[in-house]
């Protein structure tokens, strides 16, 4: 560990958001909690709630040692909706780029929870319902065959 953070405890479940200056500890009612990296209100390259842990950070200062986890006056909850607030983009944040692909697939009913979609490639696809999800919404009438999410599972590699 850097010499910077000797006295301080890092929580290894948090990372260096647990010993940074500019984290904040929030909550909800529920009694959930989430690390606020303060920097994310005024620089976009920093997510509001970073995924934990944290292990490397560009924006890192230590904190002082008074700030340990044990010391901090912040661990109480915040208000409900603090954890649900999204930052607003600020003059000079970096905009979305234009999409470079736009899928125009489209799709017609054929009967009950079957549907067929015909892809730009000319290639159509017949859409249903099978299994536990047939099953569920009492379709036993209905054909087997694979749900849209099948196709999406087996894109994206299985």
């Amino acid at each position: 560990m850097d010499r910077s953070l000797q006295g301080l405890r890092a929580d290894p479940s948090v990372g260096l958001c647990s010993v940074c200056a500019h984290s904040r500890v929030t909550g909800n009612r529920r009694g959930s909690i989430f690390w606020l990296c303060r920097l994310s209100a005024d620089d976009a390259r920093f997510r509001r709630y970073p995924r934990l842990p944290v292990a490397h950070c560009p924006g890192f200062e230590p904190a002082a040692a008074a700030r340990a986890d044990e010391d901090r006056e912040d661990l109480e909850p915040q208000a409900e909706d603090s954890a649900d607030r999204q930052r607003k983009p600020k003059p000079g944040d970096p905009e979305m780029s234009e999409p470079f692909y736009v899928s125009r697939v489209e799709f017609e009913k054929v009967a009950g929870a079957r549907r067929r979609g015909r892809l730009p490639a000319g290639a159509t696809v017949e859409l249903g319902v099978h299994g536990p999800v047939k099953s569920h919404y009492r379709l036993d009438g209905e054909p087997d065959q694979p749900l849209a999410v099948d196709y999406v599972v087996a894109a994206a590699g299985g």
